[in-house]
Formats: C-alpha cells, sequence, structure tokens
C-alpha cells in the first residue's frame, strides 16, 4: 500500500540495483559523510503542490530525535544535519562515512510526505506523491486508489486499484481462483504446485532482493 501512493527519495529497481524516485541524481564526497540528492523537479503531491527540499527534510527529521519512535529511527542514528541548498537540493550530512545511505532511503517507512510550516509532516491526510492516490479505504479491510496523472516516473499503468486484504492464505487463495480478484501476493508455498496446475493462472516467481551477511566480530562477548 505505502509504494502505491507514496514516494521515496530512491527505489530498489526489478533487477535490485539502486534507481531513482524523488531523487534524480546523488553525490557524495569522498569520506561519503555528506550526501546531496537532487530533487525531481516534475513531482507533485495529490494535492497539486510540488515536492520540495522542505517536504523531504521535515519527512527523515520525522524519524530522528530523542522523542521518536519509529522503526527506522535507527537507520538514521548517523544523520547529524539535514539542510536544504534551495528548492529542489538536499544535504544530508553524516557523523561518519556511510556509503549505502542511498539505500537506507528506500525503506518503506522513510515515505516522504507534506511538510507543514512548523517543521511536521502531514502524514494523517494520505496526501502523498506516488504513482496513485487514495479515494476511499478502511485499514484493514480494502483500500480504492485512482491514477495520479501527476506522477514523475513512468506509468502508472492502471487507471484504478482495489486493494482487498485477506489475512487468511485460504480465502486469499480462494478468492483468486473464484475470479474475485485479480492478482493475489504470499501464496502459501504448499500450495503453489496446486495453482501452477491451472492454466489460467501465472506465477510470477521474484527473487528475493534480501543480503542475510555474518559479520566478524574481534570481541566475542559482542552480540
Amino acid at each position: 500500500m505505502a509504494h502505491q501512493h507514496r514516494s521515496y527519495l530512491t527505489l530498489i529497481e526489478p533487477d535490485n540495483s539502486l534507481g531513482p524516485d524523488l531523487a534524480t541524481d546523488w553525490e557524495a564526497t569522498p569520506n561519503a559523510a555528506e550526501w546531496t540528492f537532487e530533487l525531481n523537479r516534475k513531482a507533485t503531491f495529490h494535492s497539486g503542490r510540488a515536492v520540495t527540499s522542505k517536504d523531504v527534510i521535515a519527512s527523515l527529521n520525522h524519524h530522528r530525535g530523542d522523542t521518536s519512535n519509529s522503526s527506522a529511527k535507527s537507520l538514521l542514528t548517523d544523520v547529524d544535519d539535514i539542510v536544504a541548498d534551495g528548492d529542489h537540493t538536499v544535504v544530508v550530512k553524516l557523523l561518519r562515512g556511510n556509503a549505502d545511505l542511498p539505500w537506507l532511503m528506500t525503506d518503506y517507512h522513510l515515505a516522504i510526505c507534506p511538510a507543514r510550516d512548523d517543521g511536521t509532516i502531514d502524514w494523517e491526510s494520505g496526501d502523498g506523491c506516488g504513482p496513485f492516490k487514495i479515494e476511499r479505504g478502511e485499514f484493514g479491510v480494502q483500500w480504492e486508489l485512482t491514477r495520479h496523472d501527476g506522477w514523475h516516473l513512468e506509468g502508472p499503468y492502471f487507471d484504478k486499484l482495489e486493494l482487498v486484504v485477506f489475512n487468511d492464505p485460504i480465502a486469499r487463495e480462494t478468492a483468486l481462483l473464484s475470479g474475485d480478484v485479480d492478482a493475489i501476493s504470499l501464496v502459501e508455498l504448499k500450495n503453489l504446485k496446486t495453482l501452477e496446475q491451472r492454466t489460467d493462472i501465472e506465477i510470477d516467481n521474484v527473487p528475493s532482493g534480501a543480503a542475510i551477511t555474518l559479520p566478524m566480530h574481534c570481541d566475542v562477548n559482542f552480540r
């Protein structure tokens, strides 16, 4: 849902490479302790207002600070300051170098929302800058979205989306088999073979972009 009506500075492409979303370009100082992001000048919120540096700064700062309870707070621990260099340039200053900062900006928590005059963000209204805008919905039940004609990237390829929540995997697969929905996600592995036997169903198996590492530590007491 978040990626349907929100946008981020960067995104992960289908081939798992890093690509542009609201940021058209980014570069770092030699020590990777300062990153400059250039924003897409065509990007607009669903309300019609242009996306500016002010919105990006407020959105990232929403997850920072001692009072933040955000799950993304730890991702921004090394951020010392975020400043604007005009309406379409954002500079992120770090306490230490981090070559992965542009990748961190793809985290689904770090959506860019409209900034208020006091530096906070308007996340409640649902005004986003993603490919689809919210028409109506109920959390945990169903959402209806329509095409955002001001979308700054390629697409979107549908005029309307209806997202229905099925917490029960059996109900989810039954809805697909009965034709009540056109597509589902999170198919149970044990039922995959049964679905593959249907000539009217196409299984899209997407390789995971997850990276599992086993960092080495010189202190055996470190966890």
